[in-house]
């Protein structure tokens, strides 16, 4: 806190979980807050966990001066991670106070069926003797392309194709950090999902990104691929 005002460089996060916290809107940066407390500015930020539980982030504020204000930013993950969304805004003033709101709505879980009846005891006919449990197949995730050249504020589409059913998760990083998270349940074989070219309400910046795609079947098997994008 101080006389002099605070000119804002950028915004990040990091900590625990940086990538599950996704700044959606940033009217901080570039801006410069008088001194007083009067004036202020948002961050938006959009709550999409990567696992179930507990998650924890630091929303970082960087000003002119070499300076940086740390925030601390949490949410709780569902064991579908597709169904808590969160959506957070901090207001930060000169004087280097700051409050931060959110809001949390869940869909409640499926009902659990009865447990299914035990499997008869084995005896000493060999019909009726319990068979080996099969070992699940390896999940296959193919991209049908590992390089896009798409414009700025046009979709993106990526393909690719699944050995069997699974959840699937499309992270589009840029700068180091995650940008936009789609996620979908496919089924066995070709599918694709759509980014649609923007952050926000704003057209994605030109630049080289870098957009994850993973795969989790219903066993727990997992695969990961990527494909590299350029937005001219």
């Amino acid at each position: 806190a101080g006389a002099a005002p605070l000119t804002i460089t950028g915004v990040d996060t990091a900590g625990d979980a940086p990538d599950d916290f996704l700044v959606t809107s940033d009217g901080c940066t570039g801006t410069t807050l008088a001194s007083g407390g009067g004036a202020t500015c948002t961050v938006r930020l959009r709550f999409a966990p990567s696992a179930a539980g507990a998650r924890a982030a630091t929303l970082r504020i960087h000003d002119a001066g070499g300076g940086t204000y740390a925030l601390p930013i949490a949410g709780t993950g569902t064991a579908d991670t597709s169904t808590t969304t969160t959506q957070a805004s901090t207001t930060l003033d000169a004087d280097s106070t700051s409050s931060t709101s959110t809001s949390t709505s869940t869909t409640p879980a499926a009902a659990v069926p009865n447990p299914a009846p035990a499997a008869p005891a084995a005896t000493n006919n060999p019909n009726l003797q319990p068979q080996p449990k099969k070992k699940t197949a390896r999940l296959i995730l193919t991209l049908s392309l590992r390089k896009i050249t798409s414009t700025s504020g046009r979709p993106v589409t990526v393909g690719f194709a699944l050995g069997r059913a699974a959840s699937v998760v499309l992270r589009v990083k840029h700068g180091g950090r995650t940008v936009e998270i789609r996620r979908a349940a496919e089924r066995e074989g070709r599918g694709s999902l759509k980014w649609d070219g923007r952050l926000g309400r704003h057209a994605a910046p030109k630049g080289t990104y870098r957009i994850d795609v993973y795969a989790v079947a219903a066993d727990g098997r997992a695969a990961r691929a990527s494909v590299a994008l350029t937005v001219k």
